[in-house]
């Protein structure tokens, strides 16, 4: 389409007269490519304008058609897309266990770590010689927090762990009869009581604390279970109640489990208390509980 007119320094821009394209209005140059004084073949263009009669477009001249010279100019190269790069994913961060809670303070404080019952059997245990002369460990259920002594009474470490997931402080009749797939979630239950513990083997698999080898009770690293159970994750969060999620025995971390369980028990038994729940404890522990 012609655009204007076709100017020099010495003709300078016309006034008073603007070009007009007709509706088929046509404009060919004789060339495509880009250049100055190419001839143009147009048809259907008028001027109009105050002053359109002092002027005229070109007269027709070689073939058909009105014909005038024009410049090609070549469009600028099209810039090539600088690639956008692809953002790199924000790595999921790694679960990093909670450290382990050393205290190594006697007798044993009132705090967050130590509930009044740990501390009442903890100071029964070693001021009666209750556990004639072993290491023991402390589960406190309430707190989902298992305490590791040595056999002189001195506490080497606590930890979190997992426990049944059901409530409650006895036994299921024949439990220990029973495959793991013939107990209801109503029956997976971390008995309350005193148990002489040795280490041992899961079937030949893997070293775990027999707590209750009758009852299939034991102590052992976290396992992985299904993926929907999240074990490791539970263990690390300051919520008791997301503890509850085993078929009743006791899981730590493997860190716990390697380093403080394992010596104390390595070559000889020991004791481990779990205490009650739902009963009091003197229900379970009586002369504990007379000391308190």
């Amino acid at each position: 389409m012609l655009a204007g007119f076709n100017t020099t320094t010495a003709s300078g821009v016309p006034t008073g007269v603007e070009l007009v394209a007709g509706p088929n209005a046509t404009a060919t140059f004789d060339s495509a490519a880009a250049g100055s004084d190419f001839d143009v073949t147009f048809s259907g263009y008028s001027l109009t304008g105050p002053d359109a009669a002092r002027y005229a477009l070109a007269t027709p001249c070689r073939g058909e058609g009105q014909r005038t010279t024009g410049t090609i100019v070549a469009p600028p190269p099209t810039p090539t897309p600088t690639p956008t790069p692809t953002p790199t994913p924000t790595p999921t961060p790694a679960l990093t266990p909670l450290p382990l809670s050393p205290i190594s303070t006697t007798p044993i404080p009132q705090s967050s770590l130590a509930s009044a019952s740990v501390t009442r059997v903890a100071t029964w245990v070693k001021t009666s010689a209750a556990n004639a002369g072993l290491a023991f460990v402390i589960v406190d259920k309430r707190s989902a927090r298992v305490f590791a002594f040595a056999a002189d009474g001195t506490l080497r470490c606590t930890a979190p762990a997992l426990l049944g997931v059901a409530r409650g402080d006895v036994n299921p009749p024949g439990i220990g009869d029973r495959p793991l797939a013939a107990i209801g979630p109503e029956d997976r239950i971390t008995a309350a009581g005193r148990y002489v513990a040795q280490l041992g083997n899961d079937l030949g698999k893997a070293d775990i604390l027999w707590v209750d080898y009758a009852a299939g009770l034991s102590l052992h690293r976290v396992i992985a279970g299904r993926p929907s159970d999240q074990r490791r994750r539970r263990l690390m969060t300051p919520a008791v109640d997301d503890n509850r999620i085993s078929c009743g025995c006791i899981n730590v971390l493997a860190e716990f489990f390697d380093t403080v369980v394992v010596p104390l028990f390595r070559a000889t038994t020991g004791i481990v208390y779990v205490l009650p729940e739902d009963k009091p404890l003197e229900a379970v522990f009586p002369l504990a509980a007379a000391r308190g």
